[in-house]
């Protein structure tokens, strides 16, 4: 209130006497007046600011082309040209600069007005996504807590006749996914950890679809995933150690770098899968579909790979020292630079390969 006081006064008692000093000093004042205007709205509708400055752009560019073409005639009428006023002093027109020079104030305003808007609406996002998964993680640790409590979760018969505790499980594993495709990473592992706690981690995720979730760095270690639906789910790094994931469905998962030593992955649908460097020392992966499935540089020592579909996959720098692949189906898989010494294989199945070039062969030799 006190500053719109004092512009008015400004505005009616301006410093100077001359009649166009008067009217160019009264258009600062105006200017000055607009850009509190605009910079309220910035914030409250910082969109409204791009609108402003393409109307400034284009008033900018009709006044530059008065200018330009000579319009001395408009402008000396108007006091914005070179003029001699009436005591035959000259005075210098107003040039694109000074009328530049008039915006860079309220720009300024605005463009500040915006960032700070747009950090606070981030920090404000922040801060209320991450309550938002606070809440939720509490929320699913008290409603499993109570399932636990008052259902006896752990249970396998039912209760007295009055409920069956497959139910009860049911509803336990929604919940339980419901959570998982809403947690973040750090929570996503509080939960694993409490169902491990709780015991559990044996039933509440068998067949459970969790298809294209991120389960990325997730330790799921001893889990028991049997049929679980992982179809596109994000692996990445996550730790799935002497876990069960028999007949499972994870085609074109990504596992890369995954921990699956000495897992149960027998029977599993891989087709397409991205096991890249992925540790699978003493996995079973008899009769696993692992067709087109990308398995570089993948850690295979001891694996039980027995009857296993692995046509074109991508066997390449993979180190398969000691690993059984009798009867598993390799046509057309790269095989290039892998480590095949001590392996189970027979040479029709090697003739299979649609490249051999750098491997070690199982009687140590190295294949050129």
């Amino acid at each position: 209130m006190e500053r719109h006081e004092t512009m008015k006064e400004a505005l009616n008692n301006p410093p100077f006497t001359d009649r166009v000093e008067i009217y160019w000093w009264r258009i600062r004042v105006k200017m000055f007046q607009l850009s509190e205007i605009i910079l309220d709205k910035v914030r409250k509708h910082p969109y409204l600011f791009i609108a402003f400055i393409i109307i400034i752009s284009i008033t900018i560019f009709l006044f530059y082309e008065h200018f330009i073409l000579g319009w001395t005639k408009w402008a000396n009428g108007t006091g914005f040209g070179s003029y001699i006023d009436s005591k035959g002093e000259y005075h210098q027109g107003k040039t694109l600069w000074d009328w530049l020079q008039l915006l860079i104030i309220p720009t300024i305003l605005g463009i500040g007005a915006l960032l700070f808007n747009q950090q606070e609406r981030q920090r404000e996002q922040r801060i209320n996504a991450e309550r938002n998964q606070e809440t939720t993680l509490q929320n699913y640790l008290d409603n499993i807590t109570k399932l636990i409590l008052t259902y006896n979760l752990r249970e396998t018969q039912g209760i007295k006749g009055r409920i069956n505790t497959l139910e009860i499980q049911n509803v336990a594993q929604v919940r339980t996914v419901t959570a998982l495709r809403q947690l973040d990473s750090s929570r996503r592992n509080i939960v694993f950890q409490f169902l491990r706690d709780s015991d559990l981690s044996g039933f509440i995720l068998v067949s459970a679809p969790l298809d294209m979730v991120d389960l990325s760095f997730a330790d799921m270690n001893d889990y028991n995933l049997n049929h679980i639906h992982l179809y596109k789910a994000n692996l990445l790094e996550a730790r799935l150690m002497d876990a069960n994931l028999s007949s499972a469905i994870m085609s074109e998962a990504n596992l890369i770098k995954a921990a699956l030593g000495s897992s149960n992955i027998s029977k599993a649908r891989l087709r397409g899968a991205n096991l890249s460097q992925a540790y699978l020392s003493s996995a079973i992966l008899n009769e696993a579909n692992l067709n087109q499935t990308n398995l570089t540089n993948a850690i295979l020592e001891g694996a039980d790979l027995r009857k296993a579909h692995m046509k074109y996959a991508d066997l390449s720098g993979a180190y398969l020292l000691g690993a059984d692949l009798s009867g598993a189906d390799l046509d057309w898989a790269d095989l290039s630079g892998a480590n095949l010494g001590g392996a189970i294989i027979t040479n029709e199945q090697l003739a299979q390969a649609k490249s051999l070039e750098g491997a070690i062969m199982p009687d140590g030799s190295k294949h050129e």
